[in-house]
């Protein structure tokens, strides 16, 4: 299977300076980055967060709709 040549990947204009900084880092780097501890941070790693949600440094996560079953089967190789 030939890969693509680019992909993109869509972000918050507000999260551009810690891409440029550090790559793009998953949602639980992030929270672990921005120092959140306790409660929180066990809140912020396990459940769904339905609306962005500003970490004490200004970074934005969101999760996105889960992919439907059929359409994510057309995405996957194997």
């Amino acid at each position: 299977m030939d890969l693509p040549d680019r992909v993109y990947h869509m972000a918050e204009a507000s999260n551009w300076p810690i891409i440029q900084r550090e790559g793009l880092l998953c949602a639980n780097r992030l929270v672990e980055a921005a120092g959140v501890v306790g409660d929180q941070l066990v809140r912020l790693k396990r459940e769904q967060r339905l609306e962005n949600t500003e970490l004490p440094n200004g970074v934005r996560i969101r999760d996105q709709r889960p992919m439907p079953p059929a359409a994510l089967d057309k995405c996957l190789c194997g």
